[in-house]
């Protein structure tokens, strides 16, 4: 129930941008449609924006948990037991724990 709750908002996330970032062509289209005259730059500059955007937003909206669970781990791995004492290597919080 819980991971079908996670799966709709996440899908709800992509839908709900994937709308925004249309939303102007759309607007666009309509104005266009009861007369008005639009120049073809205007559909033109606002296509290269909105396809740049919504390609670059739904990878980083359908990988998000992945990513969050990734960088959980890292913190987690990075704040090991504070009775340890650690030294860090280069990497990604690469640990080397000494021995006291």
């Amino acid at each position: 129930m819980r991971q079908d709750l996670n799966l709709a908002r996440r899908l709800a996330a992509v839908a709900f941008t994937d709308l925004l970032c249309w939303l102007p062509i759309g607007i666009l289209g309509f104005l266009a449609l009861n007369g008005q005259t639009l120049g073809g730059e205007a559909y033109a500059w606002m296509a290269v924006f909105v396809v740049s955007v919504n390609s670059a937003l739904n990878p980083v909206l359908y990988s998000q948990p992945v990513i969050r669970n990734h960088l959980l781990k890292v913190i987690t791995k990075c704040t090991a037991s504070k009775k340890k004492k650690l030294s860090f290597r280069p990497g990604i919080c690469n640990i080397k724990v000494k021995e006291e």
